[in-house]
């Protein structure tokens, strides 16, 4: 009996490893394709990346995008009379983007003024205390 089941048992795991095989092979061959692909899209932003770096053009694309986006939300908020830590928050990334890009002072007085807002909650005191 315990020969049999020697017998049964390394067959047993023969075709088991057999299974395994024939799933781990799609698998394998799947896994290589993904890991081309990702060092395909790894070479494709380093090359946007060097081409956007360099490209005037697309500079100043973003440096005008970036220049429009916080003119109009400053002057969303001056026209409210007060700004929130979220407006701060995001008017305060675009500012520093804008500046790390090369953007000139184009904003900067915008900036300065919206940055003398008073906050939602400060706002609404002086409010209530006329």
């Amino acid at each position: 009996m315990g020969v049999v089941r020697k017998a049964l048992s390394r067959a047993i795991k023969w075709i088991w490893a057999q299974i395994e095989e024939e799933f781990a092979a799609p698998i394998r061959e799947l896994s290589a394709k993904v890991d081309a692909q990702k060092e395909e899209l790894k070479e494709i932003r380093e090359e946007m990346k060097r081409v956007h770096q360099y490209d005037p053009a697309a500079r100043e694309c973003d440096l005008a995008s970036l220049d429009d986006q916080i003119c109009q939300q400053i002057e969303r908020c001056r026209q409210r009379g007060y700004t929130t830590a979220e407006d701060r928050r995001r008017v305060g990334r675009m500012h520093r983007a804008y500046h790390a890009r090369g953007g000139n002072d184009g904003e900067t007085g915008e900036y300065a003024i919206f940055s003398r807002l008073p906050t939602e909650e400060e706002w609404r005191q002086m409010r209530s205390a006329e």
